[in-house]
């Protein structure tokens, strides 16, 4: 049974439900979680944070319930559309179901909803391109980006893969290399080819 020192006071709190069913999930009581986040939605239906960490905890890999894990995230969306956080997970749910145009969509809305970040996603687009086999295109767009955001990590680790994969393993070293200049989080990618 669910139980918290908060619930004591008051257990017709959707935020406490939803909060406990974080914990929970945290804490690795996957059945918990899940009737702890499906309390929280009872009790609030329009609960953005309970339909998005629901969302999120059924598309872990622990639980794998992918089509319902996508609908919680789509109802989160229909209450707040603007979210960069949901966005993300959006655009990740969309990429696993191999639906590029959705997962673009939600990646160009997250640069509108976060200009700073707008570089991020601008490579993470371009470099999806390769994942669905448009490697030529993506190579276009994610060197129209090196030049656009010189010194940019993010966009020359995304080159590293569509070169190996078109075999061009001299220009796949070449990006790989950049990366190792710009000191990426200590891995050098040179050293893989």
């Amino acid at each position: 049974e669910i139980n918290g020192k908060a619930m004591l006071v008051d257990d017709s709190v959707s935020e406490l439900w939803a909060s406990l069913g974080s914990l929970r999930q945290g804490q690795n009581h996957i059945d918990e979680a899940g009737k702890a986040f499906e309390k929280a939605l009872e009790l609030d239906p329009k609960n953005f944070s309970a339909w998005r960490w629901y969302g999120d905890f059924l598309n872990k890999s622990t639980v794998r319930r992918y089509d319902e894990g996508l609908a919680a995230l789509e109802k989160a969306e229909s209450l707040e559309p603007m979210s960069r956080v949901l966005n993300e997970k959006l655009l990740t749910a969309y990429f696993k179901r191999g639906d590029f145009a959705a997962n673009r969509a939600h990646a160009e809305r997250a640069a509108i909803i976060d200009p700073a970040s707008a570089r991020k996603y601008e490579s993470y687009i371009a470099g999806n391109l390769s994942s669905y086999g448009e490697l030529a295109q993506s190579v276009f767009e994610l060197r129209k980006l090196a030049v656009k955001y010189p010194g940019t990590v993010a966009t020359a680790r995304n080159l590293v893969n569509p070169y190996i994969w078109l075999q061009d393993f001299e220009e796949a070293g070449v990006w790989a290399r950049r990366v190792d200049a710009m000191n990426a989080a200590g891995r050098k990618f040179a050293d893989v080819l």
